[in-house]
């Protein structure tokens, strides 16, 4: 076998290691097919990672973003809560801005169990869907009028609805309520000797 090996021609041997160059080339080429195709699913991999840290921030980003904005928006209090008589059941209430950035309009809307709507003031019966106040910076006040249901729990509590939007900047909306529990004034005091009746 040897010998017969010895004697191949120059052209079978160069048909020999021309195969044998082959089947190393095929054998290289299977692998860096396999090589490439690892390395494609790896990037894929790296690149969906990064995809998504890159959507993870950007989430991130805008949940603080949207936290500042909250917290730099206007808070309001109730300074002032009067249930008034005037033919009907009306809820007299002040609200003040206490802190927050300037707003160019706050729109208030009421709203509870025994508030008919709004009213433009004591004793007017027309409906009003909405008040504007304009031009609101920390310290003012406004007066609202809630007309009530005549038969209305005691207290009575009335949820005013502030949609405001910022005086300047990036015209940022903020959306606030306050609520006001309105009660029956005290009835007047008596003289001595007198009833509350008079008698």
């Amino acid at each position: 076998m040897i010998y017969l090996v010895m004697n191949w021609s120059a052209e079978t041997w160069v048909s020999v290691v021309a195969a044998v160059v082959a089947v190393v080339g095929a054998v290289t080429t299977v692998r860096q097919t396999r090589i490439a195709k690892n390395a494609a699913v790896s990037a894929d991999r790296q690149a969906l990672a990064a995809e998504e840290q890159v959507a993870l921030s950007r989430r991130e980003y805008e949940e603080r973003r949207a936290e500042s904005d909250e917290a730099s928006g206007p808070i309001f209090t109730v300074t002032e809560v009067h249930l008034e008589t005037h033919g009907e059941f009306f809820a007299r209430i002040k609200i003040q801005m206490v802190s927050g950035q300037p707003v160019r309009t706050v729109k208030i809307t009421a709203r509870g169990k025994d508030v008919r709507s709004l009213a433009q003031s004591l004793g007017d019966y027309d409906r009003l869907e909405e008040q504007i106040w304009t031009d609101v910076a920390q310290g003012a006040v406004v007066e609202v009028i809630a007309h009530l249901e005549w038969h209305h729990d005691t207290p009575t509590n009335v949820t005013l609805d502030l949609v405001c939007e910022e005086a300047a900047g990036q015209h940022r909306r903020w959306l606030r309520s306050v609520t006001a529990a309105a009660v029956e004034p005290p009835p007047p005091p008596t003289k001595l000797g007198q009833s509350r009746y008079g008698l």
